[in-house]
């Protein structure tokens, strides 16, 4: 597979590589990467870099709390979420902010 490397760490390289549509870091040996290219079975054995949010994510709003507060600022109809684009996008913001600040503190856990 093709990995785009990110760092040279001496002994170790830092490399990046997408697969099935999800991007992967990890420090592997030097050695285990040709050309930029590199076996499958050696990226797993990689040192993963970065955090996994998908562990750490947990939405936990729901569609009616998200349409109540749409309601509760008087956006009704199509044209008022055109009118308001930027105000609507703030107010799915504010919905999913709780969920981020709890994905913030999983991660502070997970050092």
């Amino acid at each position: 597979m093709r990995v785009t490397i990110l760092e040279d760490r001496g002994l170790s390289l830092l490399v990046e590589w997408t697969q099935d549509e999800r991007i992967y870091r990890a420090i592997l040996p030097k050695g285990v990467v040709q050309d930029g290219e590199i076996d499958d079975e050696e990226a797993a054995k990689g040192i993963a870099y970065g955090l996994d949010y998908e562990r750490l994510i947990a939405i936990t709003v729901t569609p009616e709390q998200i349409a109540a507060a749409l309601r509760a600022r008087g956006y009704w109809t199509v044209e008022d979420l055109e009118r308001n684009w930027g105000k609507v996008q703030r107010v799915f913001a504010l919905a999913v902010y709780r969920d981020a600040a709890a994905m913030l503190s999983a991660a502070r856990r997970s050092r």
